[in-house]
């Protein structure tokens, strides 16, 4: 009985393929042998190899033999068989038979392949006629070929075993740009690209070896001009025949215009895939949170900072929506914001508010539409900055100046600030009733509106010399000066001056007080003494005077001293005064570390700040200068 199996096996194989055991009984038939013999495999496997054919059974018998015994003699010789088809034709074929390998389940098989078609048995029997026609048609098979062979667009060339060219058409000769006497002097060695010799000339080893019987590579021949072209070349071994020495016939195809697509191509790549990297490690390391969306709102892409700041890392980030990640009035409101610029198709700066694990995060969000090649919309690109801490700075600096504000306007004294040109640029409103000018009114006035004449000349000198050399010309803390009021009045006062630099630029402050009461006292008391009619000693008088006056002192300095110390609580920093305000209250660095929720240095480095700033030379001189500051300093909330 055949064998499924093995048919199957060899159904791979083009040529028909009978497996044969040693009685000469057909075990297996491939396609091709079916087609042959015009029967199924059914109908073929168990039939005796002699009536598939017609050879004197003797001979045939001999042949089987000579198989089944694996000689490489038997193996190698092509024997001539007559198949005898079911249609009842009669065609001569050349048969190949191998001895398969033994295997434990079965009994060595004889594999018997007809490996080419010949004549039919008719024209066997008629050989002259048949010599005939193959002598009058040979010249014109001969006259086609050589003509299709010239005038191909591809090129093809024939060389020897030494690779020596012996033919080659008129398509590979303008390929290498060589005469047909030029080339037939060379071999393919010495036109072959000295970087494609050693794997070319191992193919062509194995070709010869027959190792294989065709190949196919890419390679570059080396012009007579010395350029290089690329080819695509297929190459194949030709047998000999009727005293013809083998050869090898190779079929050429330029590809250096393809090549050279292809080297511009891989070098458009490798750039796209360098700045593809460097936009990806832009993206990933970036500083502040990105993100990409589709027009649904679904995350493409997001860099590790956004995953760090804005969601959990055990939260799975793509392919999901804001409301699925946020709460959903955050989520409304990023989604009303991408529709935005969705439909505008421009970027755009929002300001959008996020609850994080360590609180509310405010943060610049600039969205972007993200446009394909042509044209299209097809996401949102987004890059987030948080501004919280920047929020609570500039909520921190509006409250230090409008503390500082609070405290000049309800000062007794003149308040005006100038830049180093002597141009005043504020003005408090007490300025109004000191000098009778609106505060408005002097802004952009130079400083010396307020002297008299005699001393602007002497002012302007000294302060040039002061900001050339750093040298004052006159006492800073307390000065009496006469002023000038804008009817025209001269009136005595005492000015203080503080200077302050920021950025580049220079500011000066002056605080002036209206003494004309208190020089009209003194005057009063200087002159009284001598006309009062006096109804006691005069030692009582002056012991009273005395006492007076040492009030009198006593209040003007505290008086003073209360006015610098608002003004130095001015220049404290909105964090100084908290710091402040729990150093006072007794408690540590560590506790007010704690409650700010910043470092204990922090703490320490505002609490010396404010200190210097104070002029406080030890923490009991601070708490004394605070009581005296009770009405005026405000404690956080």
């Amino acid at each position: 009985m055949g064998s499924p199996d093995l048919s199957s096996k060899i159904d791979a194989f083009p040529e028909p393929t009978l497996l044969i055991d040693r009685t000469g009984t057909v075990v297996a038939s491939n396609r091709s042998a079916s087609q042959l013999l015009r029967l199924s495999s059914a109908r073929i496997i168990g039939k005796p190899l002699r009536k598939l054919v017609r050879e004197d059974p003797e001979k045939l018998a001999g042949y089987i033999r000579g198989w089944l015994r694996n000689s490489k003699q038997a193996s190698d010789k092509r024997t001539t068989l007559t198949v005898l088809p079911r249609d009842g034709r009669e065609i001569v074929c050349r048969a190949v038979g191998a001895l398969l390998p033994a295997r434990v389940d079965q009994p060595r098989l004889l594999c018997l392949r007809f490996l080419a078609l010949t004549m039919t048995a008719t024209e066997q029997r008629e050989p002259h006629l048949l010599s005939a026609c193959k002598k009058q048609a040979q010249p014109q098979a001969d006259q086609r070929w050589r003509t299709a062979f010239e005038n191909a667009a591809i090129g093809i060339v024939m060389a020897d075993f030494n690779g020596r060219y012996f033919s080659s058409n008129a398509a590979f000769r303008r390929m290498l740009g060589y005469t047909e006497a030029d080339l037939y002097r060379l071999t393919f060695d010495e036109v072959t690209f000295e970087g494609d010799r050693e794997a070319n000339l191992l193919l062509v080893r194995e070709l010869v070896g027959g190792k294989r019987r065709h190949f196919e590579l890419e390679k570059r021949y080396r012009r007579k001009d010395g350029t290089l072209l690329w080819v695509r070349q297929h190459v194949a071994l030709v047998p000999g025949m009727q005293g013809v020495a083998p050869f090898w016939l190779g079929v050429v195809e330029d590809i250096t215009d393809g090549k050279r697509v292809e080297h511009e191509l891989s070098v458009q790549r490798q750039k796209f895939l360098e700045s593809e990297a460097r936009l990806q490690a832009f993206f990933e390391n970036s500083p502040n949170p990105i993100f990409i969306k589709d027009r649904e709102g679904r995350y493409l892409h997001v860099n590790r900072e956004f995953k760090r700041v804005l969601c959990s890392a055990q939260k799975r980030v793509l392919g999901k929506r804001d409301d699925e990640l946020f709460s959903a009035e955050q989520a409304a409101a990023f989604q009303a914001n991408d529709r935005q610029v969705l439909e505008a198709g421009v970027p755009m700066e929002f300001e959008e508010t996020a609850f994080e694990e360590d609180g509310q995060h405010t943060s610049i969000v600039q969205k972007f539409p993200l446009l394909n090649a042509e044209g299209e919309i097809y996401g949102i690109g987004g890059i987030v900055t948080d501004i919280t801490e920047r929020k609570k700075s500039e909520s921190a600096l509006r409250f230090s100046e409008e503390s500082y504000r609070v405290v000049v306007e309800t000062a007794n004294d003149a308040v005006i600030s100038t830049d180093e040109t002597g141009t005043i640029r504020f003005a408090n409103s007490t300025t109004s009733r000191v000098f009778g000018y609106d505060s408005t009114e002097l802004i952009g006035k130079p400083w010396t509106v307020l002297m008299t004449e005699h001393l602007r000349q002497v002012h302007e000198a000294g302060f040039r010399r002061y900001l050339e050399t750093g040298v004052r010309h006159m006492n800073w803390q307390g000065t009496e000066l006469v002023g000038l009021h804008k009817n025209g009045r001269e009136f005595p006062v005492e000015i203080s001056i503080g200077e302050l630099a920021r950025s580049g630029r220079r500011m000066f402050t002056g605080f002036i007080r209206d003494i004309s009461e208190r020089k009209q006292a003194e005057e009063i008391r200087t002159t009284a003494f001598e006309f009062l009619t006096k109804p006691f000693s005069d030692q009582d008088l002056l012991e009273a005077i005395r006492i007076a006056l040492e009030r009198h002192r006593h209040k003007q300095g505290h008086e003073q001293e209360l006015a610098k110390l608002r003004r130095r609580f001015g220049f404290l920093s909105f964090r100084e005064r908290e710091v402040t305000s729990m150093v006072v209250s007794g408690m540590a660095n560590k506790q007010i570390s704690v409650k700010l929720g910043i470092s204990e240095n922090t703490v320490k480095v505002h609490r010396s700040r404010a200190m210097k700033k104070m002029q406080a030379r030890s923490l009991p001189e601070l708490v004394r200068m605070m009581e005296q500051l009770k009405d005026f300093f405000e404690k956080p909330a």
